[in-house]
């Protein structure tokens, strides 16, 4: 089974289901050689209740784990990938700012005169 997804609109993977508990995931824009990543095990918001220790255990070696409360699902992650998460969104913002800026440079900018006609400060 291949699906096709867009992260962040950066480009497209395939995934194909070869096992159980991974995926193939390739690239057919980049060409690194195909990466293996484990399927995410997800439990009932009534399981994840009776089995917090082995849930938390899970989330702390690595293996993020989905708990599902009639169809709203939240990830349950180490403390380490929320940083890590959260580092990559910073530097995309950062690099949308450097972007964006460019393009304000290129297109030769306005005056503060300007700007404050158009946000209407006197």
């Amino acid at each position: 089974m291949y699906k096709t997804y867009n992260l962040y609109g950066v480009h497209k993977m395939s995934i194909a289901h070869t096992h159980r508990d991974t995926f193939n995931i390739s690239s057919k824009e980049s060409s690194r050689s195909a990466r293996t990543m484990t399927a995410l095990t997800t439990y009932s918001a009534t399981e994840a209740r009776n089995k917090f220790a082995d849930i938390f255990n899970e989330a702390h070696y690595g293996k993020p784990v989905v708990i599902d409360r009639n169809g709203k699902k939240v990830a349950v992650v180490s403390m380490e990938l929320l940083e890590r998460l959260a580092e990559l969104e910073a530097c995309i913002d950062s690099k949308d700012a450097q972007t964006a800026l460019e393009e304000f440079r290129q297109s030769g900018g306005r005056s503060m005169k300007d700007l404050e006609a158009e946000l209407g400060i006197d």
